[in-house]
């Protein structure tokens, strides 16, 4: 006996919620085979009309309760209704089934390896609306308007040991690359000179440290920026250790910068290569993490020699 249930067409007798290509294929024919067992349509038991026309969905990304979900939406008669994960939605007692883009959307989730839709990280939401545009599939996002809102990204710098009031486009700097750092991702603060984009810089790094104990960042910077990088978290930060890694204050050992929080460093080296990757070894436990850091040194490195 064929029912609906929460909006899905379910064969009862058996369990089975077929898929829209097996309820049309079955709607044809006037049967539905089940392990070699024949039962009517859904068409000749249920009290709906099933539609020829195939509606477009669109991919909704949203952010709830801090996290990054995924759903399907098409829109009928000026109205949204969210469909089924079968590929058909029921409307008003009439069933649609979904044209090919939602077999289009499954691809891209498949290849960008997205099971949960409702606990995206950042990459995968980043990567999600890279292949959207690239393979022209509808979307909208939802989750940048929402991000700044976010109370789990509003933490109280002070309580840290920052020793600055931050202004307010400061604060959500810091809010966006403490957002960024969390979800494993790397972003860049473009700003004009004189704004404070070292002091939100050491205000995320900062409370890394604190949350994150053990923590030890490395900053590359031009040489005449590197004194400054020291004297600004004396300033501003004094509790972080740093050491200014140039010149005659250069070290060999790795063990020697394990005592140090900050290591502001001119540029990449082979040497610098070597006491790096034995630092990292000890600094980062997920074997993941020690690649992806590995990786990004080699490109510094790379671009260095350019």
């Amino acid at each position: 006996m064929w029912v609906v249930e929460d909006g899905k067409i379910k064969l009862s007798d058996v369990s089975l919620f077929p898929i829209a290509s097996d309820i049309i294929n079955s709607n044809e024919s006037g049967v539905f085979v089940v392990n070699g067992i024949t039962f009517p349509s859904p068409k000749s038991e249920l009290n709906l009309r099933f539609s020829k026309i195939l509606l477009d969905p669109r991919v909704l990304i949203d952010l709830v309760d801090d996290k990054i979900v995924v759903r399907y939406i098409v829109e009928k008669n000026d109205e949204e209704h969210v469909p089924t994960s079968l590929g058909y939605v029921i409307i008003d007692n009439v069933w649609y089934s979904l044209s090919s883009v939602f077999t289009a959307i499954n691809d891209v989730l498949t290849e960008l390896s997205i099971n949960d839709l409702k606990d995206l990280s950042y990459t995968q939401y980043m990567n999600l609306i890279k292949a959207c545009k690239e393979n022209y599939i509808s979307f909208e996002d939802l989750v940048q308007s929402k991000i700044r809102g976010s109370e789990k990204y509003l933490p109280d710098y002070l309580d840290y040991g920052l020793k600055a009031k931050l202004f307010d486009y400061q604060k959500d700097g810091a809010n966006w690359i403490t957002f960024m750092a969390d979800n494993g991702c790397g972003c860049v603060l473009a700003d004009e000179m004189g704004l404070g984009k070292t002091l939100q810089i050491i205000t995320v790094l900062g409370r890394l440290k604190n949350a994150k104990s053990g923590k030890h960042f490395l900053i590359v910077a031009p040489v005449s920026l590197l004194e400054n990088w020291r004297r600004e978290f004396l300033k501003f930060f004094p509790s972080m250790k740093v050491l200014v890694h140039h010149g005659s204050k250069r070290t060999g050992s790795y063990l020697t910068l394990l005592q140090y929080d900050v290591i502001p460093i001119f540029k990449m080296t082979s040497q610098c290569l070597i006491w790096l990757n034995g630092m990292l070894w000890l600094w980062t436990k997920p074997k993941i993490l020690r690649i992806h850091m590995l990786n990004a040194l080699n490109l510094l490195s790379s671009l260095g020699e350019k």
